[in-house]
């Protein structure tokens, strides 16, 4: 194929997607070949060719699906990352530099610079610009900080520093305060929440210490050197990350209100003896012993064992709370 012919297909292609985008009940066959100039065996062809365009590294979901339907008009639905980008109302933008604003000052060059060119990115996309940063103006954040954003940038400088600190922080356990010293090695976010991890002069160990309980925080001449060992994935997944509950298979078997509740349960299935049993999945147990409690004798636990002990348990223990009492004495 010469290149003139290479680039008229190519301009073909480039047009006639949008094209057909822009009506949603689809473009007649004979009319979508009269608009590009060719035959309608030429246009088959050109549609051959657009359904394999996609990502290289996508599955086939991610491909243009461009095609004809029963009433001979082509149709194109497009995957999520060839359509138009949703654009932002006032409210959303707000809401989204709001937070952004919140998330400032941690004194952390590339955390700053991606929260600065995402707020800026936000605001070009506006046509509303100077109003909404009349608005933005006004933003403030009350309350003490709990997300500890206040002291990041002088743990930032003292890191950077090898600097050893000095800050004033409010134990939860104990419910005091104390001053220490601590070698700041890293700050670490973890679910909104920044820490700092060090090593503990008054411990004499590396611990983290939730910058929301760093109530005051002071560079000393001291220097430090870090670790060769130090892990700080270690760190994060032993001390911030929990371990998701263990999942139960439950198996109940209903009777009466009750089976009536769950009558329209998915993997419901009715007994010989009229009984309704369902089947679900939930991580702990410790709310379904109280559910179940509170459907009383219209339940029974099938499996697993673990849930019929403990709501044996927890019976026993309402009624030992409940015996008879004592009538008082002469």
């Amino acid at each position: 194929m010469s290149t003139v012919k290479v680039k008229e297909r190519l301009r073909r292609l480039l047009f006639m997607v949008p094209y057909v985008a822009r009506h949603p009940d689809g473009v007649p066959r004979s009319e979508l070949a009269r608009v590009l100039g060719v035959d309608e065996a030429t246009m088959e062809r050109d549609l051959k060719m657009l359904e394999m365009v996609g990502p290289p590294s996508g599955d086939p979901g991610e491909f243009i699906d461009i095609y004809c339907d029963e009433d001979d008009c082509v149709r194109v639905d497009l995957a999520q990352g060839l359509t138009r980008p949703p654009r932002l109302t006032v409210p959303e933008a707000f809401a989204l530099l709001a937070g952004a604003r919140a998330l400032r000052g941690s004194g952390i060059e590339p955390y700053e610079q991606a929260i600065e060119r995402a707020a800026a990115k936000i605001r070009a996309a506006l046509a509303e610009q100077q109003s909404l940063d009349d608005h933005e103006q006004r933003i403030f954040i009350e309350g003490q900080d709990p997300a500890g954003q206040r002291v990041l940038p002088a743990l930032a400088a003292a890191i950077r520093g090898q600097a050893t600190v000095e800050i004033d922080y409010y134990s939860a356990g104990s419910g005091v305060g104390s001053r220490r010293r601590v070698d700041p090695y890293a700050l670490i976010q973890h679910l909104g929440w920044w820490y700092l991890l060090g090593r503990c002069h008054v411990h004499g160990d590396v611990r983290l210490f939730k910058c929301g309980r760093i109530l005051d925080c002071a560079e000393t001449e001291e220097r430090f050197e870090l670790p060769a060992d130090l892990d700080l994935e270690r760190y994060r997944r032993d001390s911030l990350l929990i371990d998701p509950p263990e999942v139960y298979h439950v198996v109940l078997r209903l009777r009466g209100r009750a089976a009536e509740l769950l009558a329209g349960w998915e993997n419901g299935r009715r007994l010989d003896d009229g009984r309704l049993e369902i089947e679900l999945d939930n991580p702990g147990l410790e709310w379904l012993c109280g559910w179940v409690l509170h459907l009383g004798p219209e339940v029974e636990v099938v499996a697993p064992e673990e849930l019929r002990q403990r709501v044996r348990e927890r019976a026993a223990r309402i009624a030992a709370a409940h015996a008879p009492i004592a009538p008082a004495g002469p």
